[in-house]
């Protein structure tokens, strides 16, 4: 994820309005439904975010549409909450005792209720969570101190 760093800096800088979300999903056992990768497009440009073959996260900016079918995602938990909303900031924090990554996406400023939503691998799919940029402060108070993207 390292390679990104100036990508998603310049992203941010442009404050992209989230228009669409979507999901490849993955099917694990019937009726369990986790994510194998998610596709934002943004009025400037689209991200899609999804686990490479060694199980790490893998983003790509300006992607061209999934070979995989997606699934509109926009109603779901937490992609409504941020709908409209411009992407401010992107950070990748580093977990201490592995070499997973964590990528975060913070919607709207700090003055306006921002979201935070991050991205994780956990097992063969990508966790998804919507929290406060107080939450998630607190929650990596004993992680490795967030590598900025962007602010």
């Amino acid at each position: 994820m390292n390679d990104l760093q100036p990508t998603l800096e310049e992203l941010c800088t442009h404050r992209p309005r989230l228009l669409r979300a979507e999901l490849v999903p993955l099917r694990t056992r019937i009726g369990a439904r986790g994510v194998r990768e998610i596709v934002l497009t943004f009025d400037a440009a689209r991200l899609s975010i999804e686990l490479g073959s060694a199980g790490e996260l893998s983003c790509r900016v300006g992607a061209e549409p999934s070979d995989h079918a997606l699934e509109n995602a926009n109603e779901d938990e937490p992609w409504w909450r941020v709908l409209g909303a411009p992407l401010v900031a992107a950070w990748v924090v580093l977990e201490p005792k592995d070499t997973s990554a964590e990528l975060a996406l913070q919607f709207r400023d700090a003055a306006t209720n921002p979201r935070l939503i991050s991205l994780s691998r956990h097992g063969d799919e990508i966790r998804v969570r919507c929290e406060s940029l107080v939450e998630w402060k607190k929650r990596l108070a004993g992680v490795t101190p967030p590598a900025s993207l962007s602010h």
